[in-house]
């Protein structure tokens, strides 16, 4: 794993535990070869409680080799964690510019396509037909 990405793991190590959800993650990233069935043993003792399991889980990814961040990133990202994709990796897709909803121009919208209720309950019921 490259330095950059360690470091983006160190800075937000909180987050990770405290928003993430653990056998999600353990899954995912078994199915990606990032651990191996035996590696993931240590995520599941329940003796211990799920923090300090998670605590163990991000530590070990930062040596699982050079695909461990870009699987954590996809493991993240399929299970709706968008923010800490963001947060991890400024480069991410995920950083689209956001849309800006914007009124209707004069150009799509045109005055006589809005009724006024007011006005339509002041006419006489022969003018509505």
């Amino acid at each position: 794993m490259q330095d950059e990405h360690r470091r983006a793991i160190q800075n937000n190590f909180a987050s990770l535990v405290e928003q993430t959800d653990l056998d999600h993650m353990v899954s995912t990233l078994y199915e990606k070869g990032v651990f191996s069935e035996q590696m993931i043993e240590p995520y599941k003792d329940l003796t211990k409680d799920a923090r300090s399991r998670k605590r163990l889980l991000y530590r070990d990814i930062t040596r699982r080799g050079p695909d461990a961040f870009r699987n954590l990133l996809d493991a993240l990202s399929d299970a709706g964690y968008w923010d800490l994709v963001r947060d991890l990796d400024p480069n991410s897709s995920l950083h689209t510019r956001r849309t800006k909803i914007s009124a209707p121009s004069t150009s799509m919208a045109n005055e006589n396509d809005y009724v006024s209720i007011s006005t339509e309950k002041k006419r006489p019921n022969h003018e509505l037909m």
